[in-house]
Parts: structure tokens; sequence; C-alpha cells
């Protein structure tokens, strides 16, 4: 659906950890986008079937802020019926959307972006929790059988 839909991002997280070949499962979607009004009003067209609001609150009824507010964010988290989405304006220690380095993966017969096992490793190396250094050493050990 937001492939569909024209919003620009790339796969990143666990998903694309799943995708690389990572055996821990992950129950949310995170991606990286570019922060800007056409896209950030692409994303939210293509979710607003699905009841979006803030993850975090709620609470409250919706996205109720102008999208010229929201591209100012440094992260969105979302809750939907479709389930939990969170897309990132930036990530250490890769950088901005445009810094991204992706290959592409299908999934379903569709074709997504996702970033690269080895930006990933960085990534998952820099936020340094527990669970992504070892999805950090099963995606090297990963590159290292597949060379």
């Amino acid at each position: 659906m937001l492939d569909e839909s024209g919003f620009e991002f790339v796969v990143v997280g666990g998903v694309a950890a799943t995708l690389h070949g990572s055996t821990l499962n992950t129950i949310d979607l995170d991606v990286i986008a570019p922060f800007t009004v056409e896209n950030i009003k692409l994303l939210l067209a293509a979710l607003s079937p699905y009841d979006p609001h803030h993850a975090s609150r709620s609470d409250l009824p919706g996205i109720t802020e102008p999208v010229e507010t929201l591209v100012r964010w440094r992260m969105l988290m979302l809750a939907s019926d479709l389930g939990r989405l969170d897309v990132l304006r930036d990530m250490e220690p890769v950088g901005r959307f445009a810094d991204c380095e992706s290959v592409a993966r299908t999934v379903d017969g569709m074709e997504l972006r996702v970033l690269t096992r080895s930006q990933l490793i960085a990534v998952k190396r820099h936020v340094a929790r527990p669970k992504d250094l070892m999805v950090a050493e099963e995606l090297t050990a990963l590159a290292d059988i597949d060379g």
C-alpha cells in the first residue's frame, strides 16, 4: 500500500534485517523517508482508510497536525489498523534518506527498497541495544557466509 501510493521510503530496522536473512522477528515497520510536504501527504493519504494516529498518544483522535508541522518532526510514530509504523527523518550513523544505500527485495511479488546489509549492521551497532547487537552479529555472520 505504501509503495503503491507513491510514498518514497526505504525499509530499515527489524523488517530490513529479516529481509537480509535475520531470524529475529519484529512487530513493527520502520522506514526512513524524505520529510517533504508532498511525501508526508502521500503517506497520510495511503494510511487514511486505516485510522492512523500517533502511537504514543492513542488517546488523541487521528493525526490533526498540519503536514507543514509534521515535516519538521524528527520521527513519526504511527499506529493504525494495520499495525505500527515508525517513519524516520534520519538514522545514525547513516544520516538522512539521501545518504541511505538500498537494495531491492521482492516481498509478495512487490519490489521494495531495503537498507543495505552493511548500513543496517552499522545502524544496529550504533543503537547498541542487546537485541540490535544480536541482529548485527547475525547479519555479519550472514555477510561472511555470502562473501
